[in-house]
């Protein structure tokens, strides 16, 4: 796959040994001169941090070094965002050289026709999950249950007819919300 998408999110690198960094800039130098990308114009002063940057730039149009959300015993934590062409190859080749080293990573992407899907860390391996934004049950609620909806946000109390369907509502509110992850994408 290979078109424009939108991307936002970070990943974050677990606290390394002095052999892993040797280690990770030997592999990410090697792999970014193989694959001729460019060097990254900032420096951090840091050779590894620049390189693991480097891989990382020629897939988002934005990457900062974000220091203020380093967990205890992370090294770095980079936040990756931009609009840019979405190589889907060349990302997951990017992100198994750097999967020994990363303590987490989230990234969501919007395509172009859009289309919804994120880029996880799960027990260790990269996942993608992709899904669809979905409203149901509420695009197909009758003009009477949204205004009981509405009571119920308006802290109305109920008569005993409108909580039984006001319970209905919410248990199938909370059934749907079981197939939905925390930015509403249905998981598939």
């Amino acid at each position: 796959m290979s078109y424009y998408a939108n991307a936002d999110g970070y990943i974050s690198f677990r606290e390394l040994t002095a052999e892993e960094r040797d280690e990770l800039l030997k592999k990410a130098t090697s792999f970014c001169d193989t694959n001729k990308y460019y060097p990254f114009q900032r420096t951090s002063g840091d050779p590894v941090t620049d390189s693991v940057m480097r891989v990382l730039a020629d897939h988002f149009e934005g990457l900062e070094l974000d220091d203020c959300f380093v967990n205890k015993g992370d090294w770095a934590v980079f936040n990756v965002y931009g609009n840019d062409l979405y190589r889907s190859d060349d990302l997951a080749i990017a992100l198994d050289l750097l999967l020994p080293y990363m303590s987490s990573c989230n990234i969501s992407f919007r395509g172009e026709d859009d289309s919804y899907w994120r880029i996880l860390l799960v027990d260790g391996q990269i996942r993608e999950d992709s899904g669809a934004i979905s409203y149901e049950p509420f695009d197909t609620l009758s003009s009477s249950e949204v205004n009981i909806i509405k009571k119920a946000l308006l802290a109305y109390i109920p008569t005993d007819d409108e909580q039984e369907t006001l319970q209905a509502l919410i248990k199938a509110a909370q059934d749907r919300a079981s197939f939905l992850d925390g930015n509403g994408i249905k998981n598939t």
